[in-house]
């Protein structure tokens, strides 16, 4: 017995929209959910001090990396350019 998929943002069950396309492959009951779910704060950490912070979404966690304060990111530039120098 398959369940059916639910909105990932709002929970209620997803199902084709009347023209037989879904919304990003089933996963959202409508477009305002779609939009509202990739517009949610995203959890990441720091690149250089460790230190969990948000930023407004669409990131993804594993992207490029992330500095919580100009210090971090002036550190992370100077590690990323020395190591160019060496390499």
């Amino acid at each position: 017995m398959m369940l059916a998929p639910v909105c990932l943002q709002c929970g209620k069950p997803v199902g084709p929209e009347p023209d037989g396309l879904q919304l990003a492959f089933g996963r959202f009951c409508s477009r305002a959910c779609a939009r509202a779910f990739r517009a949610r704060p995203v959890e990441v950490t720091c690149s250089v001090c460790g230190k969990k912070f948000l930023l407004p979404g669409p990131v993804t966690r594993e992207g490029p990396p992330y500095f919580c304060s100009g210090v971090c990111l002036e550190s992370g530039a100077a590690d990323k350019t020395s190591a160019r120098r060496s390499g």
